[in-house]
């Protein structure tokens, strides 16, 4: 557990391929300094960020309801989808 969301977000980037700058592009921001920082976020970084940013990976960030086993899809925008 003790895995922060910028932890995972730098190790899955770290093997796409996809540099810092088409990152920041990608994602709709400025410059690539806004990747860096985010991805070297010492407490972490916001959910919406984060979930933008595996969308732009190809990545789908899913939670999971441990009592019913249902699955939410969480989109860029902020939604939910089942």
């Amino acid at each position: 557990m003790g895995e922060t969301a910028s932890k995972l977000a730098y190790d899955i980037w770290n093997v796409s391929g996809v540099s810092q700058k088409k990152l920041a592009e990608k994602m709709g921001l400025k410059t690539q300094q806004a990747v860096f920082n985010m991805l070297n976020a010492k407490n972490g970084m916001r959910v919406d960020n984060f979930v933008r940013m595996m969308n732009v990976l190809g990545y789908d960030v899913v939670v999971r309801n441990r009592v019913n086993d249902k699955e939410t899809m969480v989109t860029p925008e902020g939604g939910g989808s089942e």
